[in-house]
C-alpha cells in the first residue's frame, strides 16, 4: 500500500502518530518520517521541513521501502533453523556413517548421538 504525500506531512508534523498498511506493510511512524529526513539527501527549508516538491519523494521512499514486519522476521528465523537442523543432521548422519566404517560399534555410535540402535541402522541404510 502506498503512503501519501498527505500522509507524510500529517507524520511529520505530529498530526498523526503512525499510518498502518495493513498486515503486508510495516507501519510507518511519525519518528521514520523524522529520520529519513534527517539522514538522507532531501532538500529542507531553514526549520529542517522538507521542500514542497520533497514530500512525494518521502513518500515514494516509503511507500518502496522493503517489509520487515515482526512476523516476517519471525518466519525467517524459522526457516533459518530449519536449514541450519537439516545441515546439522546431515552432518550428524555422515558422522554416523563415518563412525559404522571405521569400526565403532552401533551400541556406542547410538549412545554417544543420544539414538537408538534401530535409528543407526536406518540412517546407515539410508532409509530414514
Amino acid at each position: 500500500m502506498n503512503i501519501t504525500t498527505e500522509q507524510i506531512q500529517d507524520l511529520f508534523h505530529g498530526r498523526i502518530n503512525e499510518v498502518d498498511r495493513g498486515d503486508e506493510y510495516d507501519v510507518i511512524k511519525s519518528a521514520d518520517v523524522i529520520a529519513l529526513v534527517d539522514n538522507c539527501d532531501i532538500d529542507t527549508d531553514d526549520d529542517g521541513t522538507p521542500l514542497d516538491d520533497q514530500w512525494e519523494v518521502l513518500a515514494e521512499a516509503l511507500s518502496n521501502a522493503p517489509t520487515d514486519s515482526p512476523r516476517e522476521r519471525a518466519l525467517e528465523a524459522v526457516e533459518d533453523a530449519v536449514r541450519q537442523l537439516d545441515n546439522a543432521e546431515a552432518a550428524r548422519d555422515a558422522a554416523i556413517r563415518d563412525a559404522i566404517e571405521a569400526g565403532a560399534s552401533v551400541i556406542s555410535i547410538a549412545a554417544a548421538a543420544s539414538l537408538s540402535r534401530a535409528r543407526i541402522y536406518q540412517i546407515r541404510d539410508g532409509r530414514r
